[in-house]
């Protein structure tokens, strides 16, 4: 993702911080993937979530978006 795409994601969420309950941190790849230190990864590792299965969609295009998900298992 990168750093426009970023900027605006995080200006688009101020409207819906501010109506949560609790917060919703947005956070870039590398911050994210520190929650598997200590985990082995399995594929396809930290992706964006429109990422984790990667067959084909016969719905349009694929865009990342700043949300990540990861499969890992204990080392």
């Amino acid at each position: 993702m990168d750093a426009e795409l970023g900027e605006r994601a995080t200006q688009g969420m101020r409207p819906w911080q501010e109506k949560l309950a609790q917060p919703h941190h947005m956070r870039t790849v590398e911050e994210f993937a520190r929650f598997f230190d200590g985990l082995e990864p399995v594929e396809p590792g930290v992706v964006s979530v429109l990422r984790r299965r990667p067959e084909p969609t016969e719905v349009g295009t694929v865009h990342d978006l700043p949300r990540y998900a990861g499969p890992a298992k204990k080392a």
